[in-house]
This record gives structure tokens, sequence and C-alpha cells, in this order.
């Protein structure tokens, strides 16, 4: 998966898989737009570890998602079941950058499986849940600033894979 920062500067990349051959990744690269575009060789600003890839099991990123004010950026990361939020500026300076790593729980102790990113406001909602029939997606409501998991919405979908986040109309 790949995400715009709100003013369109810079874009996240999650490095899941090669498709060439067997190997999952671990990191979220961050591109810098303007000199992509230029075709400079120094677009990648940022590559960061996430989700706590270990010698035996990488974390497999799968979606990205900034924040509304661009200052953090959330990583779902499938085969850890793990879910990274990463401080923006902290990570384009090469500092440590991830400020939390949530393990958010599935029903009846199936694996996690974090998946696609929308962002509504202050929360990201990141949808996941095991291989299974109908209504074996769910979605959790993760706080970016407070780093926990606000809220659990269980029966939705059949192994979703991705969510929007739409804005009412105004009245």
């Amino acid at each position: 998966g790949m995400a715009l920062s709100p003013d369109g500067t810079l874009v996240a990349v999650a490095a899941r898989e090669s498709m060439s051959h067997a190997y999952e990744g671990e990191t979220v690269s961050i591109i810098d737009v303007a000199r992509a575009a230029a075709g400079r060789a120094d677009a990648e600003v940022a590559r960061v570890p996430v989700g706590g890839s270990d010698d035996s099991q990488h974390s497999r990123p799968f979606g990205v998602g900034f924040s509304e004010d661009g200052s953090f950026l959330v990583a779902s990361c499938f085969r850890s079941n793990a879910i990274s939020i990463l401080d923006v500026q902290a990570a384009l300076v090469g500092q440590p950058s991830e400020r939390h790593r949530l393990y958010p729980e599935a029903p009846v102790g199936d694996p996690s499986r974090p998946r696609g990113i929308a962002v509504c406001g202050r929360y990201a909602c990141v949808i996941g849940g095991a291989k299974g029939g109908p209504g074996s997606s769910l979605v959790w409501l993760i706080d970016i600033e407070a780093g926990t998991v606000a809220g659990t919405v269980c029966g939705v979908g059949n192994e979703s894979y991705f969510l929007a986040a739409v804005r009412p109309a105004a009245n």
C-alpha cells in the first residue's frame, strides 16, 4: 500500500513482499515527491523498520496512512500482527521514529492480520482478521497520538483488505 501526505509533499510506501522471489518486507519508505519528479537519486528520504521483524519472520507491512496533520504515519504489519505509529519528522532526520507498536486482538485468538488503513480525524481505522467466511473481518479504531486501540468493530466483510474514510456532506 501507499499513502500521500496531506500537503502532497511525501509518499509513504509499504515494502510488503517481492513477487519475484520468496521475501517479505519489514520497512516503510518515505519518498519526497518533488525529488522523485525531478528524477533525483535521493528521492527516498527515509526507510523505517516497522512491526517488529526478527530473524525468523519479517513483519510484512501491508498498508500505510498519514495522520490528518501529516505528523504521524500508521503502518499495518500483516505477518507480525502489529500496527506501528511513526513520527514522520523523526524519520526524516534519521532518528528512531516508531512511537507506538500495537498488537490488536482478534476474537477467539485468531491472528489479527492488519491490512488496509483509512484515517478519520484522530483515528486510524485498520481492517484485519484471519481468513474466514462472511463477517470474518474487523476494524480497529486506533487513537493515533495516544497509540491505543480505542475500539473494535467485529463481523464486517469477508477477509476484507481495504477501506476508505468519507466525510459526510455538511447540512
